[in-house]
């Protein structure tokens, strides 16, 4: 008999935006392989979650506000299922105030 295999699915949609993550694992260690598929897809599903919410609220501002778009910057954050990293875009204001808005967390109730 061969090793058959399954494939396990995730796709994380933030407004018209989706990503997905595709897992292959053996049905003979299953239960061991969707431990770790599990663990690991946690991280990867919430950093994909904060590059799409980052996008939309990138798009958001462009739109909305005269802040001029100076870059994005690295930004990591310890949760519980463990370390993520993203990235997120830095803004400056007429006044020439720095603005980060995906780390100001009412700006997010825009999207």
């Amino acid at each position: 008999m061969t090793d058959a295999s399954v494939s396990i699915i995730i796709t994380v949609k933030a407004g018209e935006v989706s990503e997905t993550i595709e897992k292959t694992i053996s049905v003979m260690e299953m239960e061991s392989e969707l431990n770790k598929v599990f663990q690991s897809s946690q991280q990867q599903v919430t950093a994909l979650l904060f590059d799409l919410l980052e996008a939309q609220l990138h798009a958001y501002v462009s739109a909305q506000t005269e802040w001029k778009n100076i870059g994005t910057e690295q930004r990591s954050v310890l949760l519980e299922s463990g370390s993520i990293t993203y990235r997120r875009h830095i803004y400056k204001d007429k006044q020439g105030k720095r603005n980060e808005p995906f780390d100001d967390s009412h700006c997010l109730t825009i999207l």
